[in-house]
């Protein structure tokens, strides 16, 4: 995790803003206050939440086995975690893997820890993202590994992932289950469908 100080200004605020922030992540947890500032340079609406609301972030996600440590660099990589329903949203995203792919909520999370977007996504778009899966008949382990390895698959257009099985079957006769096997060493090929990319990649 990588940060750099800046100056911000103090604010007479106690019920939140860096006063708070300070005594959340600094004097409760053992964080670096630089690395603070960087957050709130990344993401200025952290300066806007209270003790409470820090709090319940920071429960939710050891509630599902992620610990203080991990959920610090989860939200400097991702600060938008602390102004989502993270609850609601985990359990939104934890049933659709369930209910399309019978996925379990440890492998979800293995997937947020690296993607931490994950739980910020749409969970209409990604319900349609579940749905090609089944369409294309990924494993359950092929699913995890394009949703961890591709570079944020679940975040874009469902048109990044049919338009490259469309154009791969439309032009060069490739079929599913082909690109499927080249997406088991080359995950990222999901996120593009432009012409000549397994030229330039192979």
């Amino acid at each position: 995790m990588r940060f750099k100080p800046t100056a911000l200004f103090w604010q007479d605020n106690t019920n939140n803003g860096l006063l708070v922030l300070e005594e959340f992540f600094v004097k409760k947890y053992g964080f670096d206050i630089e690395l603070v500032r960087t957050i709130v340079v990344k993401y200025p609406y952290i300066l806007s939440k209270t003790t409470e609301q820090l709090e319940a972030v920071f429960a939710t996600l050891e509630s599902k086995g992620v610990l203080p440590q991990e959920a610090m660099k989860l939200i400097f990589d991702c600060p938008k975690l602390v102004s989502i329903d993270l609850e609601g949203a985990i359990e939104k995203t934890l049933h659709l893997f369930h209910l399309y792919h019978r996925i379990g909520q440890e492998e979800v999370m293995d997937v947020f820890r690296v993607f931490p977007y994950l739980f910020c996504c749409d969970t209409a778009k990604m319900k349609l993202f579940m749905a090609q899966f089944r369409k294309y008949r990924f494993t359950n382990e092929q699913i995890l590994h394009v949703c961890k390895n591709s570079g944020g698959l679940l975040a874009c257009k469902v048109t990044n992932m049919t338009g490259l099985f469309d154009f791969l079957g439309r032009n060069h006769d490739i079929k599913a289950s082909y690109v499927i096997k080249i997406l088991d060493t080359y995950p990222e090929f999901i996120m593009q469908n432009r012409r000549n990319l397994f030229t330039k990649k192979m």
